[in-house]
């Protein structure tokens, strides 16, 4: 599978599977964050592979570590390893947040060898865990 940066023509995409997948990775400002991207103003990279999937992830001063964002895989394109590719492409180490109540990325950072590392809160009060992977 092929694995590249995003370009201003995976903005249709991008937008597609941030809609289909709304619930489980946030309801962030894509437009601001994707702006910044492309004018090369943020150190974030979205990485796509080709119509099937994307994620954004960049490196945390605060955390000592690369930060995954988001990930999302295209509804025709489940359970058909482009998660996973997806994941082996993240530098180390990594940490990110995903909601308590969204088992399936839960389970699937479980799967990936990922450490639970504790639990936070959203400033609106959404639980999370907190997963690490060296």
């Amino acid at each position: 599978m092929n694995i590249r940066l995003a370009t201003i023509k995976d903005v249709d995409f991008i937008k597609k599977l941030h809609k289909q997948s709304a619930k489980h990775i946030g309801n962030f400002n894509l437009f601001w964050v994707w702006d910044k991207y492309i004018s090369k103003e943020s150190k974030h990279k979205y990485v796509v592979i080709e119509s099937k999937g994307f994620m954004r992830y960049g490196y945390s001063k605060k955390y000592k570590a690369y930060v995954l964002y988001e990930i999302a895989v295209d509804k025709d394109c489940k359970q058909k390893g482009i998660g996973k590719e997806l994941y082996n492409h993240l530098p180390k180490p990594l940490m990110l947040k995903c909601n308590k109540d969204n088992e399936i990325g839960n389970k699937f950072y479980h799967n990936m060898g990922m450490t639970k590392a504790g639990t936070t809160k959203t400033t609106t009060g959404v639980e999370q865990n907190i997963w690490w992977a060296t």
